[in-house]
């Protein structure tokens, strides 16, 4: 029977880097929304850059997330999006 899961990476193994850009209701009034178009307009093809759900630190946004790391970014603005990119394009 033919299926779409995937296997737990083994030890050693890192899930991709990933960001992500919170655009729940208290971050797009934070201009979350022009912070996702700017990682889109300057991404990094291994890099995918995913407009999420509530990150769950309202008051703080717009907020970024970088997987598997964790590293977290507050109060993000769009212009701040090509050198959080490239230091994760470098360093990945």
């Amino acid at each position: 029977m033919p299926t779409d899961a995937k296997p737990f990476p083994l030890k050693g193994d890192r899930p991709p880097r990933t960001i992500l850009v919170c655009q729940n209701k208290a971050c797009r009034k934070s201009g979350s929304k022009a912070v996702l178009t700017a990682f889109q307009n300057h991404k990094i093809p291994e890099i995918p850059v995913i407009g999420s759900g509530c990150l769950g630190h309202c008051g703080n946004g717009p907020m970024v997330l970088v997987l598997p790391d964790e590293i977290w970014y507050r109060r993000v603005r769009a212009e701040e999006a090509i050198e959080i990119m490239n230091r994760w394009a470098i360093d990945s």
